[in-house]
């Protein structure tokens, strides 16, 4: 018997599928426990940020997160839980215009650790931007035409 193991199901850094030929069922539980054991104390922790999406997603490549807080939130709780893997956290993130509401404050909790980095970062290939201002419409703009107010306005060079 040949079980078909994807190790991105069950850690994220990992994405190739793996052919074990086991007969027993004993035998299929030690190794998928291994494999889980390797994946959470050893390998490097992704999350994932994507348009369109929900905070209430685990945050993995197939259901990811839609904000940064979520993704920093995540970690953090990593970090407390069953602290940062070796190789560290990335938070992926794909294409796409993502609107800040409010600032986004990263503290010590969220610096990572020597050998264990925190990294947001770009997918490969992909835009993103990371919007902190509000968008106005062109009908916002006018001329000014008040005599007081061009006075305290700087000339135009």
């Amino acid at each position: 018997m040949k079980l078909n193991l994807s190790l991105h199901d069950y850690c994220s850094s990992v994405g190739e599928t793996v052919r074990l030929p086991i007969g027993s069922a004993s035998a299929r539980l030690l190794i998928l426990t291994a494999i889980l054991q390797f994946c959470v104390t050893s390998a490097q922790a992704d999350f994932h940020l994507s348009l369109p999406s929900k905070d209430t997603n685990p945050g993995a490549k197939r259901a990811p997160f839609v904000t940064l807080e979520r993704a920093r939130d995540a970690v953090r709780a990593l970090q407390q839980t069953s602290g940062l893997p070796v190789g560290g956290v990335t938070i992926w993130i794909h294409k796409g215009d993502y609107p800040l509401t409010r600032g986004f404050s990263l503290t010590k909790l969220g610096s990572g650790e020597p050998g264990r980095p925190i990294v947001y970062r770009a997918a490969s290939g992909e835009e993103v931007r990371l919007l902190g201002g509000r968008g106005l419409p062109d009908k916002a703009f006018h001329p000014v035409t008040k005599a007081d107010v061009r006075a305290r306005l700087d000339a135009a060079d």
